[in-house]
């Protein structure tokens, strides 16, 4: 069972896209956790003032036009390839860091999707017969808490960053679900994104890949509490858990029941950390609750 599992901390070099104020807050070991607390709420103070300025409108919008698709190893060539230059250019700046925090979550996701269904991947074939069911890749976000407000142009990058690989040819479906829901500036909490919007090539040149993201109908809550929890396990491809702390000793007992269920469905979870640290808890913790199950 533990190969169904996609790990992903943020220190590990191999692994792309790390959230700035993590790997920044690992990587100063020499200052307290007084003085790194103070230093990211300095960050922060700064790049809210930065955000509003004609500046920020520049460096945040530069890569709308662009709707080449990407196959970007790392944060900064992503940026670069992108059209965000300015942020590429200079990791410490506004422009970096509001943007990696931004695109974390797409990110993240899109490189679990490319790693699990792509050819070679574990689940390589599915994405064909995904295509010939003519539907999207269907994801649920489980204990969704800031990705579920997260805005449409950023989701849009997901799109742009799976493309090449072959697997969202027929779209992606993202729903949302936990405890933690933060509500969308959009209407019934559903949002739709597309790779090359009209407004820019024309109405005549569609790629026909499209995405949406949602807020699962009674959603607040964890999936093994929803009383169609069964159906929304059957009807999903892919599970992901964005930094969800498993082995926190106030979270345990809630993720425990809720991995039971996942194990349940015979399909892959996409699993992220805010650490190392987190990173080792997790698995640890996720080992205990799937060695009884891997001996049934």
């Amino acid at each position: 069972m533990m190969n169904k599992f996609a790990y992903r901390g943020a220190r590990d070099r191999s692994l792309p896209f790390a959230l700035y104020a993590a790997s920044q807050c690992l990587c100063a070991s020499s200052l307290s956790l007084e003085a790194e607390i103070a230093a990211i709420r300095e960050d922060l103070a700064v790049d809210k003032a930065w955000s509003l300025t004609a500046a920020a409108k520049e460096a945040l919008g530069a890569g709308s036009m662009n709707s080449k698709p990407v196959e970007a190893r790392d944060m900064a060539t992503y940026m670069q390839e992108r059209g965000f230059k300015q942020a590429a250019e200079d990791q410490r700046s506004s422009a970096y860091r509001t943007l990696s925090a931004a695109m974390t979550f797409p990110l993240s996701l899109s490189y679990g999707v490319n790693r699990i269904f792509a050819k070679g991947g574990p689940l390589g074939g599915m994405s064909e017969f995904i295509e010939m069911e003519r539907r999207p890749l269907r994801v649920l976000v489980v204990g969704a808490r800031a990705e579920s407000s997260l805005p449409a142009l950023w989701w849009r990058e997901t799109l742009l960053s799976c493309y090449n690989s072959g697997v969202i040819g027929g779209g992606i479906e993202i729903g949302l679900m936990g405890p933690g829901l933060q509500a969308m500036k959009a209407r019934d909490n559903k949002i739709t994104f597309e790779m090359h919007p009209s407004r820019y090539l024309g109405d005549t040149q569609d790629t026909g890949v499209k995405g949406s993201a949602y807020h699962i109908n009674g959603g607040q809550a964890l999936l093994h509490e929803h009383p169609q929890h069964m159906q929304l396990l059957l009807q999903s491809d892919l599970f992901v858990l964005f930094k969800p702390g498993l082995g926190h000793a106030a979270l345990r007992e809630d993720w425990g029941n809720m991995i039971k269920l996942l194990c349940m469905s015979r399909k892959p979870v996409l699993c992220t950390a805010h650490s190392l640290k987190d990173l080792q808890r997790d698995k640890e913790f996720l080992e205990s609750k799937l060695s009884p199950i891997g001996k049934d």
